[in-house]
């Protein structure tokens, strides 16, 4: 598709994945899509490129508990392609709010991608999906929600361990006489 742009954010620390992604713009370059395929390594704030995305990609082989990057991005309704590592299969709802591939392969980062190329309505669908889906995960009253139950929990936890105190508290008084 000749609309297509790849913006590559993101970089690493490592001194192997620095040979990487040496490897890759050299591989950028000799392929002349070097007008297509942008690396901007790390970036502070990405948030101007969730909103220009249709799509987030994340192949990561490290076993991460859970990316931020896939949960930023649902925020601003970029449904995202992950590979099946660590907590990213359960960052994603498969179908609905992206895809999680079967493997950690390029082809099957292509099959998902591919229907992002070919079928937009499905990818405007998914957008429209991950931003419900943090509004009902994510919003501050849910999170009010959840505190409030928690304090509450914690509250008749204190209750139920003063009144098992002072029931044995009365039951050793009445055992004594």
């Amino acid at each position: 598709n000749d609309g297509c742009r790849f913006d590559i954010v993101g970089g690493s620390k490592y001194p192997v994945s620095a040979k990487l992604e040496e490897q890759l713009r050299h591989e950028i370059s000799a392929s002349g899509m070097i007008d297509r395929i942008v690396m901007h390594g790390h970036v502070r704030d990405p948030q101007s490129f969730y909103r220009q995305a249709t799509v987030l990609v994340v192949p990561s082989i490290f076993e991460e508990p859970a990316a931020n990057v896939v949960l930023e991005a649902k925020s601003c309704g970029v449904p995202a392609i992950v590979f099946p590592s660590g907590g990213l299969p359960e960052l994603v709802n498969h179908g609905t709010t992206g895809w999680v591939c079967r493997g950690r392969s390029a082809a099957d980062l292509i099959e998902h991608f591919t229907t992002c190329v070919l079928q937009p309505s499905v990818c405007r669908q998914m957008a429209t999906a991950c931003l419900q889906e943090t509004d009902r995960r994510f919003s501050e009253e849910r999170y009010q929600q959840q505190w409030a139950g928690v304090y509450r929990s914690e509250e008749l936890s204190d209750r139920s361990a003063a009144q098992t105190f002072t029931d044995l508290s009365l039951q050793h008084k009445v055992d004594s006489v």
